[in-house]
C-alpha cells in the first residue's frame, strides 16, 4: 500500500510537471514565433533599405552622369562661344576693313563724278557762249529769206532755196557758194561745233530726179561738197541728208507755202564727243 501510495504521488508530479514543462514550451514557442515575425520584419526593412540604398546609389550615379555631361556640354559650349566670339571677332574687323574700302571707292566715284558734272557744266557754259556768238554773227549776214532758231543748245538755220540753187537744180550756183564760205569761216572759227545739213522740197516732183528724197539728199550732199572740198571744214565735223517733202514748214497748197518749203536746214549742235571723251578719261 505505502509502494503503491508514493507511486501515485510521483505520477502526480510528474504530470504536473510535465504539464509546467509544456506550458513552458508553448510559451518559449510563442516567443520564438514572435522573435521570427520580428526577425523577418527586420529582414524585409533591411531589403527595402538595402534596395533604397541601391536606388540612391543608382540615381546618384545617374546624376553624377547627369552632371558629368552636362559639365561637358557646358565646357563645348564655352569652347564654341569663345570660337564664335573670335570668329565674330574676326568678321567684325574683316566687315570693318571692307567697310572702309568701300567708303574710300564711293569717295573716289564721287571725286569723279564732281569732275565729270564740273565738265559737263563747263562744256554746257562754252557751248552757249559759242552758240549765242555764233548766231548773231548769222543774223548779221543773212538779213533775208533766212531765219536763226536757238532751241535746246541747237541752232537751226534755214536759207531759201534761192540763196543756194536755182530753181529744179542740185548744182550750187556761185553766190550760193559764196553764202556758203561765209558758214564755213563761222564753223571754222568754233571747231567744237558740228553741222548737219538738210535738203527739203515742196511736194512737186522734180524733174531729172527719182523723187523729192532723192533731190534732197542730192542738194544736201552738193552743200557738204563745197563746204569739205572748197572752204576745207572737216568732214567729220558734217553730215548730209534729205527730208524731201516730209518735213514742209507751210502749207503747199499755195505757191508761198511751196517756196517756203524748198529750203535748205543747217543745224549747228555741240560736238558732245570731246565731252564724253572727258567723262571716258575720268571713269578710266
Amino acid at each position: 500500500m505505502a509502494f503503491i501510495s508514493t507511486s501515485c504521488i510521483s505520477k502526480k508530479n510528474f504530470e504536473a510537471t510535465l504539464a509546467q514543462h509544456e506550458v513552458e514550451k508553448q510559451g518559449y514557442e510563442n516567443r520564438i514565433a514572435i522573435l521570427d515575425r520580428q526577425i523577418e520584419l527586420r529582414n524585409t526593412q533591411i531589403d527595402t533599405l538595402s534596395l533604397n540604398l541601391a536606388t540612391a546609389q543608382g540615381a546618384n550615379q545617374a546624376l553624377t552622369a547627369t552632371q558629368d555631361k552636362i559639365l561637358d556640354r557646358i565646357d563645348e559650349v564655352q569652347a564654341q562661344l569663345e570660337n564664335e566670339r573670335k570668329d565674330k571677332s574676326s568678321t567684325s574687323q574683316s566687315l570693318s576693313s571692307t567697310v572702309r574700302d568701300k567708303e574710300n571707292i564711293i569717295k573716289e566715284r564721287d571725286a569723279k563724278i564732281e569732275k565729270i558734272a564740273g565738265a559737263i557744266t563747263q562744256f554746257e557754259e562754252n557751248q552757249n557762249k559759242v552758240l549765242g556768238e555764233f548766231r548773231y554773227d548769222l543774223e548779221q549776214l543773212f538779213q533775208d529769206k533766212q531765219s536763226v532758231d536757238y532751241v535746246n543748245s541747237e541752232i537751226r538755220i534755214t536759207l531759201d532755196e534761192s540763196l543756194l540753187f536755182r530753181p529744179g537744180s542740185a548744182r550750187v550756183r556761185t553766190a550760193g557758194i559764196q553764202n556758203l564760205k561765209k558758214i564755213a569761216e563761222f564753223m571754222n572759227k568754233y571747231p567744237t561745233l558740228k553741222l548737219n545739213v538738210i535738203g527739203n522740197t515742196d511736194n512737186k516732183k522734180p524733174k531729172n530726179y527719182k523723187d523729192n528724197w532723192d533731190f534732197s539728199v542730192i542738194r544736201a550732199s552738193a552743200v557738204v561738197k563745197v563746204l569739205t572740198k572748197e572752204y576745207e571744214l572737216s568732214p567729220s565735223r558734217v553730215l548730209a541728208a534729205g527730208k524731201g517733202e516730209f518735213a514742209p514748214k507751210a502749207s503747199n497748197q499755195t505757191k508761198e507755202g511751196q517756196a517756203s518749203n524748198r529750203r535748205i536746214d543747217f543745224v549747228i549742235t555741240p560736238r558732245f564727243d570731246r565731252v564724253v571723251k572727258e567723262i571716258k578719261k575720268e571713269l578710266e
